[in-house]
């Protein structure tokens, strides 16, 4: 895969940049391959493709990671109320997953506003 660096970013575009990365839960890098492609979809007169986040056992595309999340949530939810999931993990366990990386997403979140 190529790598490309850019030179003189205005801070005030950067900064655009890495709030639009937080909340599509992507890399910076991530989120300047989507608007690239976006771009060079629009320039060319395509509608832009759909990028984002595949969902590995559906096969969706979703546009983020928490949009993604949200829709495994939704699923998990509607198998456990037809009596077709059983949990193996404690309610601590799933509290210390969605806690994990906490800090840093409002850390990053906050500095993003001010």
């Amino acid at each position: 895969m190529a790598a490309v660096q850019v030179r003189s970013l205005p801070d005030d575009v950067y900064q655009a940049l890495v709030c639009a990365a937080q909340e599509d839960d992507r890399s910076i890098a991530q989120q300047v391959t989507v608007f690239i492609k976006q771009g060079l979809a629009r320039r060319q007169g395509l509608s832009p493709s759909v990028t984002g986040v595949v969902d590995e056992a559906s096969g969706a595309v979703y546009p983020s990671h928490r949009v993604r999340r949200a829709a495994v949530l939704q699923r998990l939810e509607e198998q456990h109320e037809k009596g077709n999931l059983v949990l193996s993990i404690n309610t601590d366990e799933i509290d210390d997953i969605i806690r994990e990386g906490y800090e840093e997403r409002a850390e990053r979140t906050m500095s993003c506003l001010s």
